[in-house]
């Protein structure tokens, strides 16, 4: 008996450390220090910052990311990476564009570290409590979009591109996809019931992308429709 008790306080060592180890692991994997220019860039678990501006995580309710370019005459004379973030009080935008002749390729790799940093540390909790929201039967704006356990509901495209009063779309009818820097939602067969979001310069564009993605899954939108998420 004695020998089995001394293998179970080993195994509860040992879970322990794996589990100490992992956390370390996950903290490291949210940080991240870069300067970019003269600009210095700070993301950890706990907080946001570019230059003099910071957002605490926890505070964050939206996140955007987008890439623009613009040309005159078929020569490009400028260009954005920028990754923004957004509080009740207060916004924050990483540009992470260094200076005009760096390579296209030197900044992708910037910008998918800043891109991972933020939704490690703010992106997936802002995805987690909408979702929560709608399982408890909540209702939530996201752009020109509301969305609900029934469905979304989405503005009419009238004449003019004028847009009418919104339909309740349910989540079984809609199709999205991502074109041109917009995400496009609509409801499948009616092309003039559709709505779209700008994926740099609108907040949350892919959170709910990321929301669509998740319901996809038929265990994932029979949990949330139980009120189980």
């Amino acid at each position: 008996k004695i020998k089995k008790d001394i293998q179970t306080v080993h195994m509860l060592i040992q879970q322990e450390q794996a589990e100490q180890q992992r956390e370390i692991e996950e903290d490291r994997a949210s940080r991240l220090e870069i300067m970019i220019g003269s600009t210095r860039v700070r993301i950890t678990p706990e907080e946001i910052s570019c230059g003099n501006k910071s957002i605490r995580t926890k505070d964050v309710i939206g996140i955007s990311w987008g890439i623009s370019k613009h040309y005159t005459n078929g020569v490009r004379d400028s260009r954005s990476f920028s990754v923004s973030v957004v509080s009740s009080s207060s916004s924050l935008d990483i540009e992470c564009t260094n200076h005009f002749w760096e390579s296209d390729a030197e900044v992708m790799v910037r910008y998918k570290q800043v891109i991972d940093k933020v939704w490690r540390t703010a992106g997936v909790r802002v995805l987690t409590e909408l979702i929560s929201s709608i399982s408890r039967g909540e209702k939530v704006q996201i752009g020109p979009f509301s969305l609900e356990k029934r469905g979304i509901w989405i503005k009419k495209t009238k004449l003019l591109f004028f847009s009418g009063e919104p339909e309740l779309v349910p989540w079984s009818n809609i199709t999205w996809y991502g074109s041109n820097g917009q995400f496009v939602v609509e409801s499948r067969g009616q092309s003039k019931l559709s709505g779209s979001m700008d994926y740099k310069n609108e907040y949350n564009a892919h959170i709910l992308e990321s929301f669509l993605d998740f319901i996809k899954d038929s265990n994932n939108f029979a949990r949330m429709q139980k009120g189980e998420l």
